[in-house]
């Protein structure tokens, strides 16, 4: 009489390692035979005889052992897992929100069921690990999904009823080879605005512009530094006039009004109707104010730290010429108090003469 029972298995749901199902009864991993293609699994309960063996290939059909589970199944644990399997599958399949999939899923449950769920917290962490996995790796379905999205008219408009969206790749013959789509929206309004604007400021470009500390390569095995040209001129990002001109040398505000605004809609990855729907609520708002601010300019104050570091930054650039390496040379001195969380520069002089003195 054989000792194993041929059977048909489930594959079972968990994150921390493989394994496989049979009425409930879950078996994970225990060795391969070593000349055979066979795989061993042994009962995932601590104690328990009871084994399994299948083709290392294919685990669906295999054998157990006449042994008897020392436990019952928990059947609800396998329901729970098999739940949040589901929670995976549609967060890749759909752009609905997190909580959105947990209350749709959660609807039907019974009170066993729902007493043994997790949190709903845990839930969403695990729905936005799943997406994010998906995201990279998959980019060309990403490709195909955002060339496939077709804008209906209403969202193409401000709440005012005039034109929002200024340009989509999709429709310029010069960008059919480029494998993104870019659109780009700003009201009629906006526009006029942005080109009297003599000051820009954009978010975002960390991944776009060089970073200045490559811009010289000090490989020890080299006898001599290699200049490394930028993606962009110096003159382009340098901040050093706009410090003298006394105008914004950072993006500071921008970063912060982007952050205030994902926040509010307490959002990682909006869906696309919902975040065109949300910019152009924006839109309105900035476009309210912009009015608001022609009316009556905001005479607003900078905080103390603010304040002190403008003032000390332009002090820097205004008492620091850069007509040759000696001056250069006093202005990174100086910087490098700045950095240093110095109130005043002068409270460092003596230290600047006892540095070169040294030196």
């Amino acid at each position: 009489m054989s000792h194993w029972k041929q059977v048909t298995f489930e594959k079972g749901y968990s994150q921390r390692e493989e394994n496989i199902v049979y009425n409930s009864f879950r078996y994970v991993k225990n060795a391969p035979h070593p000349k055979e293609p066979t795989q061993y699994w042994k009962c995932a309960y601590k104690g328990c005889l009871s084994r399994a063996k299948t083709n290392k290939d294919d685990h669906t059909i295999g054998y157990i052992n006449h042994a008897e589970h020392s436990h019952l199944p928990d059947i609800i644990k396998r329901k729970i897992e098999g739940i949040r399997h589901d929670f995976n599958l549609k967060a890749v399949a759909t752009l609905d929100t997190p909580k959105s999939i947990i209350v749709s899923s959660k609807s039907n449950l019974g009170p066993e069921t729902l007493a043994r769920m997790p949190h709903d917290t845990s839930i969403s962490r695990s729905i936005r690990r799943s997406r994010k996995s998906d995201e990279f790796t998959d980019p060309e379905l990403r490709v195909q999904q955002a060339m496939e999205i077709i804008l209906p008219d209403e969202l193409t408009i401000t709440s005012q009823g005039s034109r929002f969206l200024l340009y989509d790749s999709i429709t310029d013959d010069t960008m059919k080879d480029i494998k993104h789509r870019a659109l780009v929206f700003i009201s009629n309004k906006g526009l006029h605005s942005l080109v009297q604007a003599p000051n820009w400021s954009c978010d975002g470009t960390f991944r776009t512009l060089a970073n200045p500390q490559n811009f010289i390569d000090n490989d020890p095995y080299m006898k001599e530094p290699i200049e490394i040209n930028p993606n962009f001129p110096i003159d382009l990002w340098n901040v050093r006039n706009r410090i003298a001109d006394a105008l914004p040398f950072t993006n500071n505000s921008l970063e912060a009004y982007h952050g205030n605004l994902q926040k509010a809609h307490d959002r990682v990855k909006q869906p696309f109707d919902l975040f065109i729907n949300l910019i152009i609520k924006e839109e309105a708002a900035r476009e309210t104010q912009l009015t608001q601010l022609l009316v009556k300019p905001y005479e607003g104050k900078q905080k103390k730290q603010y304040r002190i570091n403008s003032e000390q930054a332009s002090a820097l650039v205004k008492n620091h010429p850069l007509d040759n390496n000696q001056q250069i040379l006093a202005f990174l001195k100086a910087v490098a108090f700045h950095l240093m969380n110095f109130e005043y520069y002068a409270e460092v002089g003596a230290a600047e003469d006892e540095y070169c003195h040294d030196t």
